[in-house]
This record gives structure tokens, sequence and C-alpha cells, in this order.
């Protein structure tokens, strides 16, 4: 997850974000400027976001996001959306999902 105060905003996966950092973003934003991926642009590295447009768990709007506010920040960041995947095909090596990361890496 990109963005971790939208996350927690959510409630995505039962509160994670919060569970991970202790509290809400309002009681510790601190904690959420140091932690979350988009408190971080701009990284001034090319950046691969791989989301599944079938993610009921994460919001694909999230990583949508993020690209835009790093390409407006000055970072290369591309976006995949994998039709049909979903949540956690991406933990298979062997799945769709990665062939665009192995491209990706490969072209670098």
């Amino acid at each position: 997850v990109v963005d971790l105060r939208e996350a927690a905003r959510l409630g995505l996966s039962r509160h994670a974000a919060e569970k991970l950092l202790g509290g809400p973003p309002t009681r510790w934003p601190a904690r959420y400027d140091l932690a979350s991926p988009l408190e971080q642009l701009p990284l001034g590295v090319p950046q691969l976001l791989v989301h599944g447009d079938a993610d009921d768990v994460v919001p694909i709007g999230i990583a949508r996001g993020y690209a835009e506010r790093a390409a407006y920040a000055g970072d290369p960041c591309e976006l995949v959306e994998v039709a049909g995947c979903g949540h956690e095909e991406h933990l298979d090596p062997g799945s769709h999902a990665w062939a665009p990361v192995v491209a990706w890496l490969e072209e670098r």
C-alpha cells in the first residue's frame, strides 16, 4: 500500500495501517510521514507499481493517485493495471501478475 494515510482512512485490511503504526494518522502524523511511500516523494528513482484491476482489498485508486503524485514530483513511475488480478496473485512469482515486473526489470 503506497498511501498509508488513505489506507488508515479507509480502514483497509481490518485497519492494518493503524495497527502497524500504533494508531491513526491524526494521533501519529510523524509516523505516517516517515512510513508512507507517498510521503517520501520524490524518490529520484524509477518506480513500477503493479495493481490488479480486480483487487477487492486495496482500491486501485490508491495506486493511481500515487503514480500521479510521483509523476508530478518528477519521478519516473509506471503503473501497470493487471486485468483480472486480485490482491494476492502477485505473491506467486509464477502468476501472470509478475510478467510486467519481469519485463520492466529486463528493460533496465
